[in-house]
Parts: structure tokens; C-alpha cells; sequence
């Protein structure tokens, strides 16, 4: 394949113009002194991972005619949306601070790009695929105590060797609570005798975090 000369170069800059990712942008500097060069087609190749054809003529007035050379430029397209349907706690939804638990997330890949992990939180969670539109991941949430309402913030994928980060806005209904630690600090009752049988009233005055 024949390279573009020193005299003659071209430059690409690929542009998100769509969430869709259906078209492709760049530009073509060309450096020709002696009006040489014509380009005569750009050709848009493949599907996702697109190669940028440029094809030009050049005549040098040597009696050899016009000759054509090309040059391509590689790039891509990033995958369509990622969309995080659910979150699910398939075990237990209380759990001590620290303490891992499973997670499971219904996800809508469209172009069934590699999944790498979600950010849950804050928290970044390696996923593996389960089956189709469903992965799983460990999560361990940073609260010390109390609800930990799960949500989405970000899917990290890769797509043709390199890892691409893309923003979600997404708040299940899936609770988790952790329990903290709490502290008796007084315990009340609503008089000082019973007799046999007699229900009890009795007020805690605690610190900690409440889940229920």
C-alpha cells in the first residue's frame, strides 16, 4: 500500500454527532505547491470500525499520465446506548458496612460490545455476563450505616481495543441496608412497677443509623 508523500497530508478528527453513532466527521489538509493533486473519493469502509479512504490523482507532466494513490485512516464509531433496565439483590439486603454482596443488572446491549464494569454509586463494580441481558458483579457500598439506594452512574466497555466510558442516569428500586453501628444510650420505662402479666412500655434513646 502507498503512503501519502511529505508534500501531500491529511489530518481526521472523529465527532460524536449522534448517540446513535450513524455518521462520521473529519477533515482532509492537503499541502500541494504545484496544484498536483485532485482528490477524486472518500470512502467510508466497514460498519462500526471505520477505515477512511482517500483516493487522489496527480499528474507530474513526465508523459506517464495521470496516477492515483490512497491513503487510509483508521477510526470508529462508539456503540449505541447502553441501557441499565434493573438492578437486582438476589441474597440477603442487609448486610454489615463492608461486607460484599451480588448484584445482578438487566442490561439492553445493542451492538454487544464488551462489558467491562458499571459505576454503582460511586463504587466501580466488574461485571461478567450471565446470559443475555443479564450480568452480575460484587458490590460494597462505602455507607457506614443505613438505605443505600442503588443507582448507575456510569457503563465502562471496550470497543476495538479501547475502554470507552459512558454516562447513566439510572436509580433502581433495589434497597440495601447496612447495618451501622448504634449505641444504647438510654433505656426508658413508662413506670417503675408491673405486676404479673401487665404489658411494658419502654423507650430506647440509641445513636447509630436507622434502617427500618
Amino acid at each position: 500500500m502507498e503512503r501519502i508523500t511529505d508534500t501531500e497530508s491529511a489530518e481526521e478528527n472523529t465527532t460524536e454527532t449522534e448517540k446513535t453513532q450513524m455518521s462520521l466527521g473529519f477533515d482532509v489538509a492537503v499541502t500541494d505547491p504545484d496544484a498536483l493533486c485532485t482528490i477524486e473519493k472518500i470512502e467510508l469502509l466497514s460498519i462500526n470500525d471505520y477505515t477512511v479512504k482517500v483516493t487522489y490523482t496527480y499528474d507530474l507532466n513526465n508523459g506517464v499520465g495521470a496516477q492515483n494513490k490512497y491513503m487510509l485512516l483508521e477510526s470508529f464509531t462508539l456503540a449505541q446506548e447502553i441501557v441499565i433496565e434493573d438492578i437486582r439483590i438476589p441474597g440477603a439486603q442487609a448486610i454489615l458496612p463492608g461486607e460484599s454482596v451480588a448484584l445482578f443488572f438487566d442490561i439492553v446491549n445493542p451492538n454487544g460490545v464488551e462489558l467491562l464494569s458499571l459505576v454503582i454509586n460511586g463504587v466501580t463494580v466488574s461485571v461478567q455476563k450471565i446470559s443475555e441481558g443479564v450480568y452480575s458483579g460484587s458490590y460494597i457500598s462505602d455507607s457506614d450505616g443505613g438505605k443505600d439506594i442503588l443507582g448507575c452512574d456510569s457503563v465502562n466497555y471496550r470497543i476495538f481495543g479501547v475502554s470507552v466510558a459512558q454516562s447513566v442516569d439510572f436509580t433502581s428500586d433495589a434497597v440495601l441496608s447496612i447495618l451501622g453501628e448504634v449505641t444504647i444510650l438510654e433505656l426508658k420505662l413508662d413506670k417503675e412497677y408491673f405486676v404479673d402479666g401487665e404489658k411494658i412500655v419502654a423507650t430506647v434513646i440509641f445513636k447509630g443509623f436507622e434502617v427500618v
